[in-house]
């Protein structure tokens, strides 16, 4: 089983898992395509808060323009924000695990050579302008 909602007391958290068990696959269906219709309507109401300016309308021709439903425009735009929020939290996690220690190790591994023509970085007094 998944890890429980920190606000949920492991006899709820079961409870839940096995009624979801117990459900038809239909009632399962409904309950997914609720709440992909609330999150839409969520992503939607985010959108207008942060953009009052945009009407109906201009988010129509947003999503014409990126040839997708609005449906899909904001679909995609909570999946961009939640990678960027998700990619903050790895970056972080990563960053507690590192060390200069492993760092300078890492880098002790790499040959001291000559960089290939296409790796080095162009001398500035050589530029052509």
């Amino acid at each position: 089983m998944r890890e429980a909602l920190s606000d949920t007391d492991r006899s709820s958290e079961l409870a839940r898992a096995r009624i979801l068990r117990e459900m038809p696959p239909n009632r399962k269906v409904e309950l997914v395509e609720d709440a992909n219709r609330t999150s839409r309507l969520l992503a939607l109401a985010g959108i207008r808060a942060r953009h009052p300016e945009l009407s109906l309308e201009q988010l129509r021709e947003l999503a014409r323009r990126e040839g997708v439903s609005i449906n899909q425009l904001i679909n995609s735009a909570v999946a961009e924000k939640m990678a960027a929020l998700m990619t903050v939290d790895y970056l972080k996690e990563r960053a507690e695990r590192g060390s200069r220690q492993k760092f300078k190790a890492a880098l002790a591994k790499v040959p001291d050579v000559k960089a290939s023509k296409e790796d080095r970085v162009p001398d500035k007094t050589s530029r052509r302008g």
